[in-house]
């Protein structure tokens, strides 16, 4: 549960950096691109 909440926040927080600052490649858009 912890660790699901942790990838979570990661994943969160990914996608917000992804939103204001798309030249950035982060883990959670290559997450969305494999998944």
């Amino acid at each position: 549960m912890k660790k699901m909440r942790l990838v979570a926040l990661i994943w969160y927080s990914d996608t917000l950096t992804i939103r204001y600052n798309p030249k950035k490649v982060t883990k959670g858009e290559v997450m969305m691109k494999w998944n």
